[in-house]
């Protein structure tokens, strides 16, 4: 596995596949304050202070799950096309949505999806149907920029597809001061 698109041969972490789009943007870790305040965060809080197998986070740790598994599936159903070669859920190596730029990227969208929808009362596989027309190759994931560039460049891009159906007052914010509805 790479790390970046545009790295070959250096081993994943797992920080650098969920640490951008899991850690700071879901659940908005400040290392700073060791706070948090993203919004899978506020959809399931949990005590940091706790351990994980603790009651009240294993509840908290559950409900991110399930929702997670919602999202993926629902990305999964209107990425993936059925044909090995051109399902990025099965060529990983010409298509990059299960590499850690797409993973972050997805993960990204996932936090705007729940700004809106704070309780994830969302049906995912309907929303992201716009997503199939987004370009996952790997060519093309490439040209967005390693690391953060990348994942917020991947990120736009589905954010600006699942927009284009959408009423302005309901549009997803995109990632970026610079960037525009």
């Amino acid at each position: 596995m790479k790390v970046s698109e545009l790295h070959g041969g250096r081993p994943i972490s797992l920080s650098s596949l969920v640490q951008y789009g899991l850690l700071e943007t879901l659940l908005g870790y400040r290392p700073k304050n060791k706070a948090y305040a993203g919004p899978l965060f506020g959809y399931a809080a949990f005590n940091a202070a706790k351990s994980f197998e603790s009651p009240e986070n294993k509840k908290a740790f559950d409900k991110h799950l399930q929702l997670l598994i919602r999202f993926l599936d629902g990305a999964r159903k209107n990425t993936s096309t059925g044909d090995e070669k051109t399902d990025p859920w099965k060529n990983y190596y010409d298509y990059s949505l299960l590499r850690p730029t797409g993973i972050n990227a997805l993960l990204m969208v996932l936090a705007k999806i729940l700004r809106q929808y704070p309780n994830a009362g969302v049906d995912f596989v309907n929303l992201l149907k716009p997503l199939k027309l987004v370009s996952y190759t790997s060519n093309n994931v490439a040209k967005k920029g390693g690391g953060w560039k990348g994942f917020r460049g991947l990120a736009n891009t589905m954010i600006r597809r699942l927009n284009k159906s959408r009423s302005k007052k309901n549009k997803f914010a995109l990632y970026g001061q610079k960037d525009k509805l």
